[in-house]
């Protein structure tokens, strides 16, 4: 039924057109005669050459739709017949005008309610073209009829006094006046005829049924049988899509037992397949940004058959990484590293004479970070680095109408590639002029581009820009590629992808399929993180220069309460920790309180700014740092072991340490009325019962910052600790007492300043301990341990006992098989113990 819409279109579109036509023409026409009329009475009147050019602006005045002023030259001599003509003339522009304006309306409302596909507006240009040259094949047999029929449709029943036959002045105009005419009409159509072709949305493609994958798949032939890159080269095209529903079904049912990101993988499937296709890795390099987007290039290359050992310490990471396999040329857990590292390679190629390609799969939450920024700016554009730009959540840029949308449908051909390389090669040897010829054209396309196209920043910072394609496409990925291939210089690919593509629950619900837990998507339980969310909030609710700060985590920061309650009062910066932390400074600068909440191993990139903008300054900011501690799953990328360690090295910082939920809001609201920056750092997950039914058995009402287990008194060792890792030296406190020795934990809820809380743990230390054991779940050198023996050693109470530190020992903590994180670490209770008797010779 729709393609019924191409007639009234057709109609509606014809008639505007000649209204618009017909108007110039009568207007131009009308001074004309006015001219002839005024102009030509002076030598038979009293009329001076001033007289009569003042009448031919009152005769133009008199044309206007808009105006009511009366004008007649029957007051003037020899102007009865002007005067006749010109009211004529003036009814039937205002016919033009009322023809124009309710054709315009009609369009606009058949564009705005009944939505036209391109086809059918394509079909309504042809009916325009058609109407035209049947009339122009009409007047060729026989124009004389042709024109006399049209005179009595349009003048037989008109009170009009105007006659094309028998009009004086008509007479006298020249031939040419009326061939210059139909050509301009005719122009106007077919102008209109072009501009409606590219009107209305794309024609959807006729295409079979979506089919969505579930992991329940019994067998998968065409990915079983790929265990290489050189396999998957020789699938055939037609098998493509097979071949990636096979390998997302495989996805869902491996990451949705092992956790995993989930969502980001789906949604790049047939683009991985596109470059492991093109390209042939380790000799081309393919950086991921952020390697959480890599598990189908993990597949593709030899390592489906260890995805059951999914994060899972010793076993397949997360994230892209070097020791893992040869395809994986550069490790990256964190986000926007890709482009500066993917630099690096190409410059050393380049320096080399090798031909290899760098790809670099660049998300576009990754695009916020300024290092990309800064390594674009570093780009030149004779390397062969290929970006791909994944968008999957924001838009890029925004382009205007259907003709952008018909840009961009040539801008994505290897047609339109070709075409341009091809004549920029050919301008540019040709001698003296070639080079100057190939830069006019450029900049005339610039701006004839930009007419429709907002400003392509990537253009700007000198890329070869194509795009946008879709990104799930594999065919049309897969062109932009070997075009890109060819032009051999630096080149950008806009992408548009699906997140969770071809999986309807990762679709539908994105952000609960990005990071997906063992076992699959199950309710949240609430943790550490909800629960600083909800500290935050009721301060923030009260004092409105609280503000919250995230950098692209309100939902993994627990913020979320503060974005949806108290929107003024929250920030996203983006992936952006070190703006983050000098805009923090510039709030608190100016009066406000910032709460930044950041994982820990993230808040390591802002440590200059923390040092530098905040520390240095004694401005009170609060940092709120989640997941510190040893983290499962993200491996040695995503471990907060280093925190404590580089804050415990800057004046002005205090630390707090909570590891109860109760404690966490009690910390923030301390942190809330302090004059000098600090820190408030806590575990990923839940507390732990053991640690409140051993030091808040009756709850807790206030900050005691060191807390002991009650068992202090005659304690021949004395265990102290802070965070979760407290459950281990809880169970080193059975394993001694199994072995009659008689130990404590102490609790530390404040870490820094370390003079404050050694001389309330030194008060604490009872004469009967021997051995101090400081248990850690973060590094060594400088950490906690290390401050606080120093500052201990110096009271009399402790002058002669023995102390040990359990803590990382100058490791990254990467994981064994079959073995826990602690295992690994050699923190765990079993440890401890060993270390006590190893001491103490027992």
């Amino acid at each position: 039924m729709k393609r019924l819409l191409a007639l009234p279109i057709a109609i509606f579109t014809m008639l505007f057109a000649a209204a618009i036509g017909l108007g110039i023409i009568h207007t131009t026409n009308f001074i004309y005669e006015a001219d002839i009329h005024l102009f030509g009475m002076i030598d038979q009147t009293q009329y001076s050459p001033e007289e009569a050019e003042v009448n031919v602006e009152s005769v133009l005045s008199y044309l206007s739709p808009f105006s009511n002023e009366e004008f007649d030259l029957v007051t003037l001599p020899y102007s009865e017949t002007g005067a006749s003509h010109f009211a004529d003339c003036k009814a039937v522009f205002n016919g033009l005008y009322v023809l124009g304006l309710i054709s315009l309306i009609a369009l606009v409302l058949i564009f705005l309610f009944l939505k036209p596909d391109r086809k059918t507006n394509r079909l309504g240009a042809l009916i325009i073209l058609l109407l035209p040259l049947t009339v122009l094949l009409a007047m060729a047999i026989d124009f004389q009829t042709t024109f006399t029929l049209f005179h009595e449709l349009l003048f037989s029943n008109s009170d009009w006094l105007f006659d094309p036959y028998t009009d004086p002045i008509i007479t006298i105009l020249p031939a040419e006046f009326f061939m210059h005419c139909g050509i301009f009409i005719a122009l106007i159509i077919l102008v209109s005829a072009f501009i409606l072709c590219f009107m209305g949305k794309k024609d959807k493609k006729n295409e079979p049924k979506k089919r969505y994958a579930d992991g329940s798949m019994k067998s998968r032939p065409t990915l079983d049988r790929i265990d290489s890159v050189d396999d998957l080269k020789k699938v055939k095209s037609d098998d493509i899509p097979k071949l990636a529903h096979e390998i997302r079904d495989f996805l869902v049912e491996k990451v949705n037992v092992q956790g995993g990101h989930l969502a980001s993988n789906l949604g790049i499937v047939e683009t991985t397949i596109a470059i492991h296709r093109n390209f042939s890795t380790p000799k081309d390099h393919i950086i991921w940004d952020v390697g959480h987007q890599s598990y189908v290039h993990k597949i593709i290359t030899g390592r489906k058959k260890d995805f059951d050992t999914l994060r899972t310490p010793g076993g397949l990471s997360g994230f892209t990484k070097r020791s893992e396999s040869e395809h994986d040329c550069f490790g990256a857990g964190h986000s926007s590293t890709s482009l500066s590292a993917a630099l690096g390679f190409a410059q050393s190629d380049k320096r080399n004479q090798s031909d290899a390609y760098t790809i670099v799969v660049l998300g576009d939450g990754a695009f916020t970070g300024g290092m990309i920024h800064e390594a674009m700016n570093n780009c030149s554009n004779d390397l062969r680095l290929i970006i791909l730009l994944n968008e999957n959540e924001m838009s890029i840029s925004k382009n205007k109408g259907g003709f952008a949308d018909h840009l961009s449908d040539i801008r994505t051909t290897k047609k339109y590639f070709k075409f341009k390389a091809a004549t920029e090669n050919t301008l540019e040897h040709i001698p003296l002029i070639g080079k100057p010829t190939a830069r006019l054209i450029h900049r005339i396309k610039k701006r004839l581009k930009n007419f429709f196209y907002s400003t392509n920043y990537f253009e700007d910072m000198g890329l070869y820009y194509m795009g946008p394609v879709d990104g799930n496409d594999y065919k049309a990925v897969e062109d932009m590629l070997q075009v890109a291939k060819k032009l051999k210089r630096t080149t950008l690919i806009h992408l548009r992808t699906k997140k969770g593509c071809g999986y309807k629950e990762a679709e539908n619900m994105p952000q609960q399929y990005h990071a997906v837990p063992k076992g699959g998507v199950c309710e949240e339980k609430e943790g550490f993180s909800e629960n600083l969310g909800k500290a935050v909030y009721e301060i923030a609710k009260y004092d409105k220069t609280v503000c919250a700060i995230t950098a692209a985590m309100p939902h993994g920061t627990g913020l979320e309460i503060i974005k949806h309650r108290l929107p003024d009062q929250f920030y996203d910066v983006g992936i952006a920790e070190e703006h983050a932390a000098t805009f923090a400074a510039g709030l608190c600068a100016n009066g406000m309180i910032p709460y930044f909440a950041c994982y820990s191993s993230f808040l390591q990139r802002a440590y200059d700014n923390i040092v530098h903008d905040i520390a240095l300054q004694k401005l009170p900011v609060i940092l709120c740092i989640d997941r510190c501690g040893l983290n499962d799953g993200d491996g040695a990328t995503h471990h907060g072991i280093f925190d404590v360690s580089f804050l415990s090295a800057i004046p002005n910082m205090d630390i707090y340490t909570p590891a109860t939920y109760e404690v966490l809001r009690l910390c923030i609201e301390d942190s809330h009325n302090n004059a000098h920056p600090c820190a408030v750092r806590y575990p990923r997950g839940s507390e732990r019962e053991e640690i409140k039914r051993s030091f808040y058995p009756c709850g807790v009402d206030k900050l005691s910052l060191v807390r002991g287990d009650g068992d202090g008194d005659n304690a021949e060792c004395v265990i102290i600790t802070y965070g979760n890792i407290a459950t281990e030296a809880l169970r080193a406190k059975e394993l001694l007492k199994n072995d009659r020795v008689k130990a404590s934990v102490i609790l530390l809820e404040k870490l820094k300043p370390y003079g404050d809380i050694a001389e309330l743990i030194a008060g604490m230390i009872g004469e009967a301990c021997t051995t101090l054991i400081f248990l850690e779940e973060g590094i060594e050198n400088g950490g906690a341990a290390q401050c606080l023996w120093d500052k201990l050693s110096a009271y009399p109470e402790i002058v002669g006992k023995r102390y040990i530190i359990k803590a990382i020992d100058d490791d990254f903590v990467k994981g064994e098989k079959r073995r826990t994180l602690f295992e690994s670490a050699h923190l765990t209770a079993e440890d401890i113990v060993i270390s006590y008797k190893s001491q103490n010779n027992r």
